[in-house]
Protein backbone atom coordinates (compact mmCIF):
# COMPACT_ATOMS: atom_id res chain seq x y z
CA UNK A 1 0.00 0.00 0.00
CA UNK A 2 1.27 3.41 -0.88
CA UNK A 3 -0.16 6.84 0.25
CA UNK A 4 1.19 10.40 -0.66
CA UNK A 5 0.57 12.73 1.56
CA UNK A 6 1.30 15.55 -0.56
CA UNK A 7 0.00 14.97 -3.76
CA UNK A 8 -3.31 14.24 -6.12
CA UNK A 9 -3.66 13.71 -10.01
CA UNK A 10 -3.09 16.08 -12.56
CA UNK A 11 -1.11 16.96 -15.65
CA UNK A 12 1.75 18.91 -15.95
CA UNK A 13 0.98 20.35 -18.76
CA UNK A 14 -2.33 21.44 -17.98
CA UNK A 15 -2.57 25.29 -16.49
CA UNK A 16 -6.60 25.48 -15.08
CA UNK A 17 -6.21 23.66 -11.95
CA UNK A 18 -10.13 23.35 -11.89
CA UNK A 19 -10.11 21.74 -15.53
CA UNK A 20 -11.03 18.05 -15.86
CA UNK A 21 -8.51 15.48 -15.46
CA UNK A 22 -7.03 14.57 -18.92
CA UNK A 23 -6.50 11.31 -20.50
CA UNK A 24 -3.20 11.89 -19.58
CA UNK A 25 -3.58 12.54 -16.30
CA UNK A 26 -6.09 9.50 -15.49
CA UNK A 27 -3.92 7.50 -16.90
CA UNK A 28 -1.10 8.62 -14.81
CA UNK A 29 -2.84 7.84 -11.85
CA UNK A 30 -3.83 4.50 -12.73
CA UNK A 31 -0.16 3.16 -13.30
CA UNK A 32 1.02 4.91 -10.44
CA UNK A 33 1.34 2.24 -8.04
CA UNK A 34 -0.67 4.60 -5.29
CA UNK A 35 -3.21 3.22 -3.33
CA UNK A 36 -4.27 6.58 -1.89
CA UNK A 37 -3.47 10.65 -1.69
CA UNK A 38 -4.60 12.95 0.81
CA UNK A 39 -5.95 16.31 -1.46
CA UNK A 40 -5.85 19.97 0.11
CA UNK A 41 -8.48 22.22 -0.68
CA UNK A 42 -8.26 26.09 0.03
CA UNK A 43 -5.05 26.69 -0.51
CA UNK A 44 -4.92 30.11 -1.69
CA UNK A 45 -7.10 32.93 -3.22
CA UNK A 46 -10.93 33.05 -1.13
CA UNK A 47 -10.23 30.20 1.55
CA UNK A 48 -14.21 29.68 1.66
CA UNK A 49 -14.79 30.05 -2.86
CA UNK A 50 -11.59 27.91 -3.05
CA UNK A 51 -13.03 25.04 -0.79
CA UNK A 52 -16.37 24.73 -2.30
CA UNK A 53 -14.67 24.67 -5.71
CA UNK A 54 -12.17 22.53 -5.11
CA UNK A 55 -14.29 19.76 -3.04
CA UNK A 56 -16.73 20.13 -6.10
CA UNK A 57 -13.88 19.21 -8.45
CA UNK A 58 -12.61 16.14 -6.33
CA UNK A 59 -16.34 14.52 -6.03
CA UNK A 60 -16.35 15.66 -10.32
CA UNK A 61 -13.64 13.69 -11.27
CA UNK A 62 -14.79 10.95 -8.39
CA UNK A 63 -17.64 10.58 -10.38
CA UNK A 64 -16.55 10.72 -13.98
CA UNK A 65 -13.83 8.10 -13.18
CA UNK A 66 -14.93 5.88 -10.59
CA UNK A 67 -12.77 3.12 -11.90
CA UNK A 68 -10.04 4.82 -10.98
CA UNK A 69 -10.65 6.80 -7.95
CA UNK A 70 -12.38 6.17 -4.63
CA UNK A 71 -13.34 8.86 -1.91
CA UNK A 72 -12.05 7.65 1.55
CA UNK A 73 -14.09 7.97 4.68
CA UNK A 74 -13.05 5.12 6.49
CA UNK A 75 -10.07 2.66 6.62
CA UNK A 76 -11.91 0.07 5.17
CA UNK A 77 -11.41 2.12 1.81
CA UNK A 78 -8.18 2.50 1.15
CA UNK A 79 -7.79 -1.44 1.73
CA UNK A 80 -10.64 -2.01 -0.86
CA UNK A 81 -8.31 0.76 -3.32
CA UNK A 82 -5.49 -1.55 -2.43
CA UNK A 83 -6.98 -4.92 -3.78
CA UNK A 84 -8.71 -3.20 -6.53
CA UNK A 85 -5.56 -1.08 -7.98
CA UNK A 86 -7.68 1.79 -7.21
CA UNK A 87 -6.55 5.11 -6.02
CA UNK A 88 -8.71 6.68 -2.59
CA UNK A 89 -8.41 10.02 -2.48
CA UNK A 90 -9.09 12.12 0.96
CA UNK A 91 -9.05 15.75 1.53
CA UNK A 92 -7.65 18.56 4.09
CA UNK A 93 -8.47 22.07 4.37
CA UNK A 94 -5.98 24.74 5.13
CA UNK A 95 -6.05 27.88 5.08
CA UNK A 96 -9.87 28.17 6.06
CA UNK A 97 -10.89 30.38 9.25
Amino acid sequence: MVIDGLGGPGDPDESNVWAPLSTRAVADARASGITACNVTVAVGGDPWEDTVRSIAWQERELDVHPDVFLKVTHAAHLREANAHGRWASSTVSRGCR
